[in-house]
């Protein structure tokens, strides 16, 4: 199980998806799929992989799954992002994304400061 589980994310999170970037317009957007992964899990990767680069790509896609197949229905690893973000509130935010349930994005809010 843990071995695929370490594939999965490494499929999900290839030089030809968290490394490289997406394209949205003129600029360009790293993202991170968390599918697959344990709350603890997430949380780790999310503080070694997002955090530090936040503040110079200012803006990342992190895809959490919607929780179709968690019980309730309810994504445990989306619930414990908007926690693990709250933690850091003062350089980091989160927006929905349109039409994705399961999906944020995580925005460095650098000069704009409250």
């Amino acid at each position: 199980r843990i071995k695929a589980r370490d594939d999965v994310y490494s499929q999900m999170n290839s030089v030809g998806s968290m490394g490289a970037e997406e394209e949205r317009g003129d600029s360009s957007l790293i993202q991170v799929d968390y599918h697959g992964l344990y709350v603890n899990e997430m949380r780790r990767k999310f503080k070694e992989h997002v955090l530090p680069i936040l503040p110079v790509v200012k803006k990342v896609l992190v895809i959490t799954g919607r929780g179709s197949h968690s019980a309730g229905k309810e994504s445990k690893l989306k619930r414990a992002l908007f926690k693990l973000i709250g933690q850091y509130e003062e350089d980091i935010y989160f927006q929905r994304v349109d039409n994705n349930e399961g999906a944020l994005y995580v925005l460095w809010r650098g000069e704009d400061k409250k």
